[in-house]
């Protein structure tokens, strides 16, 4: 029983990792277009890089809490909006995001403080290689008042941002959807109150609000993706609450989580007529403003 149990798990998996890969290299040289063809090679290095760190959010979400919610995760991550827009671009991002997920795994692993804190170095250092030019190393960028850095942090908090209109990457940015599915606010409310009521993994919590409290401090806000690094937290809040969902044997529990779970499905088609109808549209218009490989 054990073993089918495991192989069970072993084929959802692959499922999800499969369903990924179509999603991240199909039509990938075509939507959204490529400025430089010369791109296209790095496009599928960081796309097969984005694959992979689904599997980490897998592995991450295990340790932390169970096999089944760790699948959620991994199936959640991969369908997110922001996550398939990132996973089919030359982000560096996705390489970020990574080696990040890496650094998370073996903190929690092992206790050792010294080890945490050079791992942490090794991954600033590393972050630092990528990305020199971020204003995350450049103090002196930091020109906001408190005024508007509060504005900043209510506004990466806000349902606009999260649910409805992500406004984080301008020129190539899908703003016609949030971070997150609207129907997924049900489940993402339900695990912030359950993380919350037990106590428990309340580090996804604080993963949540360090990263938001440092992206509010962009200069450019709200341009630049830096704050790519929390959508892991919102994956894991979401699954919580829809694997609490699945945990009830009520009748009337299991209509409405069927119901939500249609208005998901709903909002994946929409967004793929979008991605591969109207998304190409929308980089045209503003190609005159692309300065950067993607």
């Amino acid at each position: 029983m054990r073993n089918l149990k495991f192989n069970k798990k072993i084929i959802y998996l692959s499922l999800i990792l499969f369903n990924t890969a179509l999603i991240r290299w199909w039509k990938i040289g075509q939507i959204p277009q490529l400025i430089n063809q010369g791109e296209f090679q790095q496009r599928i290095i960081f796309s097969t890089i984005s694959l992979l760190t689904v599997f980490l959010i897998y592995i991450y979400s295990k340790n932390l809490f169970s096999p089944k919610t760790a699948l959620i995760s991994a199936w959640v991550y991969s369908s997110l909006p922001w996550a398939q827009e990132q996973g089919r671009l030359n982000s560096i991002y996705n390489l970020t995001l990574f080696m990040f997920l890496i650094l998370l795994i073996i903190s929690n692993k092992y206790k050792s403080i010294l080890l945490k804190s050079a791992l942490w170095i090794i991954f600033i250092i590393f972050y630092y290689l990528l990305n020199p030019d971020t204003w995350l190393f450049h103090p002196p960028m930091y020109t906001q008042n408190i005024s508007e850095y509060f504005n900043n942090i209510f506004s990466l908090i806000s349902p606009s941002f999260l649910f409805f209109h992500n406004t984080s990457f301008w020129w190539g940015g899908m703003k016609e959807f949030g971070v997150m599915y609207i129907s997924y606010i049900p489940f993402f409310l339900i695990g912030i109150l359950i993380l919350i009521y037990t106590k428990k993994n309340l580090s996804v919590i604080y993963g949540m609000s360090i990263l938001t409290l440092i992206g509010a401090l962009n200069p450019r806000f709200p341009e630049g993706r830096d704050i790519y690094l929390l959508v892991p937290f919102l994956t894991f809040t979401i699954s919580i609450g829809i694997m609490k969902l699945i945990k009830r044997k009520e009748l009337a529990s299991r209509i409405i989580l069927s119901l939500m779970l249609l208005c998901v499905v709903y909002e994946l088609s929409q967004f793929y007529h979008y991605y591969y109808v109207h998304y190409q549209q929308d980089i045209l218009k503003n190609i005159l403003k692309i300065n950067e490989p993607f």
